[in-house]
């Protein structure tokens, strides 16, 4: 944001007091005096996952939140921005999650709204380092962004400039360079937004969600084992400070084990829950209460059919304008 301020013509601000955000965690913020947008432009900062205060589910559960009521006021996103350390020189942990999540919440019908930006290229300030981050690009291209590339996705590498800001925002906008062409808005909307909005789940029952689920299980096996290795290294250090030293990390990964348990038991889905996401109908839809119990063997038993008894869901709206922030739909 600060980087779009930073233009020495002094025509392009940010109005960040014009709006205002749903939740105080995301922050929406209107470009002012673009010169091919004008003030029509308006972006959504949203928290990042691995958040030091806050738990990845409390950060799943404020982005749901907020893309589930923009859906609601008829808001939708005409681009989304995902952000990778260049500088990382691994592809394992916390930045392959991140990815994974990204994907289930964007879905592959938006992917074509997708740019991944590369950062921290400001840091190639040697030939070497510049080789180097050129192929870890390559690498990303080809290995771990390929499917959101096929499916129309795009990339950016950004140098902590405000040129490069200017052309990330130029991604998302390739086809309306005249001001003349008018800004066609978005057909679909974002999975998580479908899932919670048209078809009814839970923030928990989301591909969102059940990804998450699956990490905490991981990371809840893998503190188990850390706490293990722990108390039995406590319990044969003889020295006092080696002893002190592994009961303060053995407090910091026990409370890390609670924090995972807890964001675990959130996550679970009840048996009855699992059983009406396999038989409703999308949309969130109730059963007809005439056709009581044989509706619902029908529709265990006769399963093949499942598809062809589908209804469509459809877009619920409050009104024109997003409750989350005061902007109109055809803004973003």
């Amino acid at each position: 944001m600060k980087l779009l301020e930073e233009d020495q013509t002094q025509s392009l601000n940010i109005a960040s007091s014009s709006l205002q955000s749903y939740t105080s965690q995301i922050q929406v913020i209107r470009i002012m005096n673009h010169p091919d947008y004008k003030n029509r432009i308006v972006i959504v900062d949203t928290p990042g996952f691995d958040d030091t205060h806050k738990s990845d589910m409390e950060i799943l559960k404020i982005i749901g939140q907020w893309l589930e009521q923009a859906y609601k006021g008829q808001v939708l996103l005409r681009g989304i921005f995902y952000l990778h350390r260049i500088s990382d020189n691994r592809m394992a942990g916390s930045p392959r999650k991140n990815l994974e999540m990204f994907k289930k919440l964007t879905g592959q019908a938006a992917a074509n709204r997708v740019v991944l930006v590369t950062t921290m290229w400001d840091l190639a300030r040697t030939d070497e380092r510049r080789e180097t981050f050129t192929r870890r690009q390559q690498q990303l291209s080809e290995l771990y962004w390929r499917d959101l590339l096929a499916a129309g996705a795009r990339y950016e590498a950004f140098d902590n400039s405000h040129e490069a800001a200017l052309r990330c925002i130029k991604q998302i906008f390739p086809l309306y360079k005249m001001p003349l062409i008018p800004m066609i808005r978005p057909s679909t909307p974002l999975q998580i937004q479908d899932e919670l909005v048209n078809v009814g789940k839970r923030i928990n029952e989301t591909d969102a969600g059940r990804t998450l689920y699956s990490s905490l299980q991981d990371t809840l096996d893998q503190t188990r084992k850390t706490l293990q290795t722990l108390r039995e290294q406590a319990m044969a250090a003889d020295d006092h400070e080696a002893v002190s030293r592994l009961e303060r990390e053995l407090r910091v990964t026990e409370a890390q084990f609670q924090r995972t348990f807890v964001d675990l038991r959130e996550l679970e889905i009840p048996w009855w829950r699992k059983v009406l996401l396999i038989v409703l109908p999308k949309g969130g839809q109730r059963p007809p209460r005439r056709f009581g119990l044989r509706w619902w063997i029908q529709r265990i038993i006769v399963r093949p059919r499942l598809p062809e008894m589908v209804t469509e869901g459809r877009n619920l709206t409050t009104g024109g304008r997003c409750t989350a922030a005061n902007y109109e739909p055809s803004d973003i």
